[in-house]
């Protein structure tokens, strides 16, 4: 038994992926207060989340390439917040629980100032993907996805603001 579950954890396959690694910004969403967490499975979808941005001299890439998306899936997850040095989001960890991906993060919101930015963070997951996603801030749940459509699909999966504590995940603070 324990050897199962060993093996379903080392399955798990992500890697962090580094908003400065991209020529994009988030588009903006509503409510800006809220949390904006996207399951992106396509270069479509991945274009109807992000946008180019134009800078001077720039030669990263906008998106991952479409070959990519074949093996990959990336998990997203945005707040508008107020300017600040440093990291705001933090990843905490991504787990699988009962066919569910759990991606837990830390979201540290910078004192007031006088201008504000869309701070961002990825995770690329190997797919298939679980039947939903949960993105967990500061121990609450925020968003859950439940895959309806295909990864051929244009649009982004359904995603939902999560409703205040009708179970408990593991990680999750009561």
């Amino acid at each position: 038994m324990l050897a199962a579950v060993m093996l379903i954890v080392s399955a798990l396959q992500f890697t962090t992926m580094d908003p400065n690694s991209f020529q994009v910004f988030i588009r903006r969403w509503q409510p800006e207060s809220a949390a904006h967490c996207a399951v992106i499975t396509s270069d479509a979808q991945w274009k109807q989340t992000f946008a180019p941005a134009a800078v001077a001299y720039g030669n990263k890439p906008f998106a991952p390439p479409p070959d990519w998306w074949k093996t990959h899936a990336a998990l997203v997850v945005a707040r508008s917040t107020y300017s600040a040095e440093g990291k705001v989001l933090q990843l905490r960890s991504v787990r699988n629980h009962r066919d569910t991906l759990i991606v837990s993060y830390e979201f540290r919101r910078p004192p007031r100032a006088s201008s504000t930015m869309n701070a961002w963070i990825g995770v690329a997951v190997d797919k298939p993907l679980p039947s939903s996603v949960v993105f967990v801030e500061n121990g609450n749940r925020v968003c859950r996805s439940r895959r309806y459509l295909s990864d051929a699909a244009l649009s982004s999966p359904k995603l939902t603001v999560a409703r205040p504590k009708l179970r408990h995940l593991p990680g999750e603070t009561r």
